[in-house]
């Protein structure tokens, strides 16, 4: 991995990620909808004010909310690059989905993009 893009992970992930940008008071980002969005592709299991993101085999990632600041823990290496993406994907596509278009599938083809980042690390 490329020493700029580790400390711009390991910054983000140490210091947690600012909400603001992806709710508003009357609609505020839950635990719920995180795990709800993302049990398509993860097992998701609710620990206390906590959800643990993984597969089959791993215990990838736990995510929490203090205040408004989504607060990540990497539990295994493997895979939380993919998990920690698909997290920011739902946050982008949140408030990027107006209210005509909530039952379409807007979702992104960023496999090109992984493939490019993929190749820095």
């Amino acid at each position: 991995m490329k020493p700029k893009l580790k400390n711009i992970i390991i910054k983000a992930i140490e210091n947690g990620f600012d909400l603001n940008q992806f709710q508003t008071k009357d609609n505020p980002v839950t635990l719920e909808e995180i795990k709800e969005k993302l049990s398509s592709k993860y097992i998701c299991t609710t620990e206390g004010y906590t959800i643990s993101l993984g597969t089959i085999y791993d215990d990838l990632l736990t995510v929490w909310i203090d205040d408004d600041t989504l607060r990540i823990k990497p539990n295994d290496v493997d895979g939380v690059f993919e998990s920690i993406v698909d997290i920011f994907r739902f946050l982008y596509n949140r408030n990027n989905i107006s209210t005509s278009d909530k039952d379409k599938d807007n979702s992104l083809d960023y496999s090109k993009y992984l493939k490019k980042i993929k190749g820095l690390i």
